[in-house]
């Protein structure tokens, strides 16, 4: 997280990738698909070093995918994460001295064109 200028409101970016941005790609010679798709995102969080920001989309994960997201609420659970509404989290993090960024435009693995990103230190 990070606040976007001095006094600034707070952003809580994703730090995970979505399920549809690593559906199909290949990391480190693995293609993603529905039967390794959880064990690789659980992976990335097996170190609870810090909070993640997942974000899902209904028609997705509520649904065609909702056993791949069963299996990331087990897991992430079984890591040791609390899991919280963004609520929860803006509550836990408000009041922290959080670093201040800007915002510019760049490129997300699995996305196509451009998006908002955060920026720079400020």
């Amino acid at each position: 997280p990070y606040r976007m200028a001095p006094g600034g409101a707070i952003q809580m970016p994703t730090t995970l990738p979505t399920l549809d941005e690593l559906l199909g790609r290949e990391i480190d010679g693995v293609t993603l698909t529905t039967s390794n798709i959880a064990a690789h995102l659980l992976r990335l969080t097996a170190d609870p070093v810090r909070d993640h920001v997942y974000t899902l989309h209904a028609e997705l994960e509520g649904q065609k995918l909702a056993p791949i997201f069963e299996q990331l609420l087990s897991g992430w659970r079984a890591q040791g994460y609390d899991l919280a509404s963004m609520a929860d989290y803006y509550d836990k993090i408000k009041d922290l001295p959080l670093p201040q960024r800007g915002l510019s435009w760049g490129q997300v693995p699995g996305r196509s064109g451009e998006l908002i990103v955060p920026g720079a230190l400020i």
